[in-house]
């Protein structure tokens, strides 16, 4: 499954998505990586420096689900 991830530590913030089998195996294999792993943007001036969690959740992309959409028409100058 894919796994969605926010990530706090130290005043800085991380997101992105890993391959788990369930969340609770997402969840240690991100507590455990080396933090040089993730590209962290700076929140000192949002979140207190001393704020260390971690969110996990499944990813559910919309694009995948079972309904036919019509594809978009691009917009530009016709060809002539």
């Amino acid at each position: 499954m894919l796994v969605y991830f926010q990530f706090w530590r130290c005043g800085y913030y991380a997101k992105g998505l890993v391959e788990a089998d369930n969340l609770d195996a997402a969840s240690k294999a991100l507590w455990t990586e080396h933090v040089s792993t993730f590209k962290w943007e700076d929140q000192t001036k949002d979140q207190p420096e001393d704020a260390n969690y971690l969110t996990v959740e499944e990813y559910k992309d919309e694009q995948s689900s079972d309904k036919q959409t019509e594809p978009q028409a691009e917009s530009g100058s016709p060809v002539g």
